[in-house]
């Protein structure tokens, strides 16, 4: 309980930029569609900086990477696809445990730039839930279940590894985690497992390059053709023992080499230690010198999972300042900051920047307490994984959000006062709050576009609140909902909405029809909640629902029954 005092004084120095950031972000949200456009695709709206930072997200509110809070708001997001290896995206797409690379950060924490770097897309070949091993495109993947050894091992669209809504042989999946090698060979530390749909065709290996000769290289034994591969970062060339991540795109490869390259700024990597020697180690293909260090440096083994803090030489190489480790003592805890949605009651797993949260068994700070959660109330929360959702063991909420800080809101457009503005009724537990909502330059959309914002449109909206008394939030994302159902208040007997990748669906097979299905009675799960498709209702089932898909849903808290489903695009 008493730890969140200093989780939030950690993130002070960010927040106090981020404050000053929305009032940059207001003053230029009135530039129009097409400004907001052309500002995203040039990049995030941050100052610019020298900054890199690679890792695994361990917390959201900012974007908590090793123990470090960034700036959600300026950066542009990229993810991979089954085309092209770095789309743009939104902020939503970025899940605890996902491995990322923030780029020019600038002293306030402020990255330009944020990628999403999933290891291996695959088919499972094997898993061990004895051992806690897995194959997937003939890659040995490691989970982990002990926070006091680092992050945990947190899956979406599954509960867990093995059983009837487990990782199992033959499924589709996206592995997230940190490359390391043993005397086994090399391995990935599985922070993320994301089921993927059946159809998915993605296919991607991590790993050093060997074997490279004048027509082909190998991956982890995966021979890869030379002619045709696109070799990214621009300019790069390959060399034999170089950590890339190969991604075969319907027979076209992307492969893109890991490292530093001639970076000299401030640098921040976690990861597996390993090739431990003297004068220090490599993590995640960057070699690490802990010469300057001294004795200061800790003695590590082989596996351990550490953050290194440090510089680029402006040759490849970090050069260590600082080496945080995990213990039992000081176990890798997740963090995560935000206002409450698909909230039915304080026992049923409700969301927090769209991570499941159960909160049962949860110790609360002083004034805090489990009858001001709902639908709205703004909190920070801090637990640890279990499987698909995070059991909190302390919660704090606050009357309101603090200024610079994240917001995400469920509500209907109200009206459109210009192409820079919009009126949004956020639907929360005590009734609708009217908010004016400034679209920053940088703001990306989901399921729609800027053009699709009109009176009535459904909408989640996540950006940064200001404390002003008109109740104003800068918008970088903007995500469209399904419609059907209807919802006056907001609170948890009202329709809900509710996102994620389909589990547990009764019926067992995606519908492969190329137009929408007549509803059937059956079941599936979103975020450690069940939902019910009754014929009755007649909801339209989309083309390609099934395990593994992403969607958007509306649905009834009070029986579980669904009112609506959208394939999240």
């Amino acid at each position: 309980m008493s730890k969140l005092l200093p989780l939030r004084a950690v993130r002070a120095a960010t927040l106090a930029a981020t404050a000053g950031l929305f009032l940059a972000l207001a003053s230029c949200g009135g530039g129009g569609a097409a400004a907001v456009v052309a500002a995203v695709g040039g990049g995030g709206v941050g100052t610019g900086g020298t900054g890199m930072t690679f890792g695994t997200v361990i917390g959201l509110g900012s974007v908590i990477v090793g123990g470090t809070p960034y700036s959600s708001a300026t950066p542009t997001y990229y993810s991979a696809s089954d085309s092209a290896d770095a789309l743009q995206t939104n902020s939503q797409a970025v899940d605890l445990g996902a491995r990322v690379e923030l780029q020019q950060i600038d002293s306030s924490n402020q990255p330009q730039s944020l990628v999403i770097q999933p290891e291996v897309d695959g088919v499972v070949g094997s898993v061990d839930t004895t051992t806690g091993t897995l194959q997937v495109n003939g890659e040995r993947v490691l989970v982990n279940a002990d926070s006091g050894k680092g992050p945990v091992t947190f899956y979406s669209g599954f509960t867990g590894l093995g059983g009837a809504a487990g990782v199992t042989v033959g499924t589709q999946v996206e592995v997230h985690g940190a490359y390391g090698e043993d005397a086994s060979g090399p391995y990935i530390w599985a922070t993320l497992i994301e089921r993927l749909p059946a159809s998915s065709t993605l296919s991607r290996l991590t790993g050093v390059v060997a074997n490279l000769g004048a027509t082909s290289f190998s991956v982890d034994g995966t021979s890869v053709p030379l002619a045709g591969t696109v070799i990214q970062p621009s300019g790069a060339s390959l060399a034999g023992g170089d950590l890339v991540y190969a991604a075969d795109q319907g027979g076209s490869w992307v492969v893109t080499v890991h490292g530093l390259g001639t970076t000299t700024g401030p640098v921040q990597v976690d990861g597996v230690a390993y090739a431990i020697g003297s004068q220090g180690f490599t993590l995640s293909g960057i070699p690490v010198d802990t010469t300057a260090m001294g004795a200061s440096a800790p003695a590590l083994v082989e596996g351990q999972y550490v953050v290194v803090s440090g510089h680029g030489d402006g040759h490849g190489t970090l050069v260590a300042q600082s080496i945080r480790t995990y213990s039992a003592s000081n176990p890798a805890t997740v963090e995560l900051h935000g206002t409450i949605t698909a909230f039915v009651n304080a026992t049923s797993p409700f969301l927090v920047r769209g991570v499941p949260i159960d909160a049962s068994a949860a110790s609360y700070a002083a004034g805090s307490s489990s009858s001001q959660l709902g639908n709205g109330a703004y909190v920070d929360v801090v637990g640890t994984v279990s499987g698909n959702v995070v059991t909190a063991s302390s919660i704090q909420v606050l009357s309101s959000a603090p200024t610079g800080e994240t917001v995400d809101m469920q509500g209907t457009v109200a009206s459109v006062i210009d192409p820079g503005h919009f009126l949004l009724n956020w639907q929360t537990e005590g009734g609708n709050r009217q908010v004016t909502v400034t679209i920053a330059p940088n703001c990306a959309y989901a399921n729609g576009s800027a053009g699709s914002l009109s009176a009535g449109a459904p909408v989640a909206v996540e950006g940064l609140y200001q404390e002003d008394g008109a109740n104003t939030v800068s918008a970088y994302t903007i995500r469209f909902l399904p419609t059907g159902g209807s919802s006056t208040s907001g609170g948890s007997s009202e329709p809900q909405d509710i996102s994620g990748r389909v589990y547990a669906w009764s019926l067992g097979s995606a519908v492969t029809q190329a137009t929408a299905v007549a509803a059937q009675d059956s079941s599936f799960s979103l975020e450690g909640t069940q939902l019910n498709i009754l014929a009755a209702n007649s909801v339209s089932i989309p083309a390609g629902f099934g395990d593994g898909v992403k969607v958007e849903v509306k649905f009834d808290p009070t029986t579980g029954n669904v009112l609506s489903i959208a394939l999240d695009n």
